[in-house]
């Protein structure tokens, strides 16, 4: 079994499965006291390579899985996280022409230092998406520059933090606008339509016009 600096989550490809990835992995970062701003990206690119699983991976009416496996690295005085995110569906090249949506992998680039796609073999199938973080310092480094801020300036730490609150609230909210479309787009391809709306109730005599 994995040990505290590994994390493995082993999940069906399902529209609910990116937002569950989201969170255990920024738990996951939180207990190796990862800074704010760069958990942030991290949780964001394992969103986008779980969700592009759950888009593209697996054939309509088939229950396919994603395996992520999270891993610290030591680099010196930093480290950085490899992660490994698996399906055994099938590779499907992307358009020259993503549109608004398909731009997945775009993101996962803009986020981490190295990203490699690995097809699997013929008799395994399936899809590795290895990606490797950014480095940042080791964790006793940002603690003790944690107190100097404290020392310096009282109320700087208290700045910065709300300053990271607030850009984690509108990455948040990105990320919850993109699962809402997933899941729209998941419906339709499952034939089902969306919810009517609520029709609106007219006073006694009126009619809509």
């Amino acid at each position: 079994m994995p040990g505290a600096d590994a994390l493995t989550l082993r999940l069906p490809a399902e529209p609910a499965t990116p937002s569950l990835v989201r969170r255990r992995v920024r738990g996951w970062l939180e207990v190796h006291q990862w800074p704010d701003d760069a958990v942030d990206d991290v949780v964001l690119a394992v969103h986008e390579a779980v969700a592009n699983v759950v888009d593209h991976a697996y054939a309509p009416g088939i229950d396919g899985q994603v395996v992520l496996t999270a891993t610290l690295v030591p680099d010196g005085r930093e480290r950085r996280v490899r992660i490994v995110v698996q399906d055994s569906g099938r590779w499907r090249s992307p358009p020259a022409d993503p549109g608004y949506r398909g731009r997945g992998l775009q993101m996962v680039r803009s986020c981490m230092d190295v990203v490699d796609i690995r097809r699997g073999t013929d008799s395994r199938g399936g899809t590795d998406l290895v990606m490797l973080t950014p480095a940042v310092a080791a964790a006793p480094g940002r603690r003790v520059l944690a107190a100097g801020v404290r020392r310096s300036d009282p109320g700087l730490l208290g700045r910065v933090r709300r300053m990271r609150a607030r850009a984690r609230f509108v990455a948040g909210l990105a990320v919850r606008l993109l699962a809402a479309a997933r899941r729209l787009r998941a419906r339709r391809r499952r034939g089902s339509p969306p919810p009517a709306p609520q029709s609106s109730q007219h006073p006694a005599g009126l009619q809509a016009r």
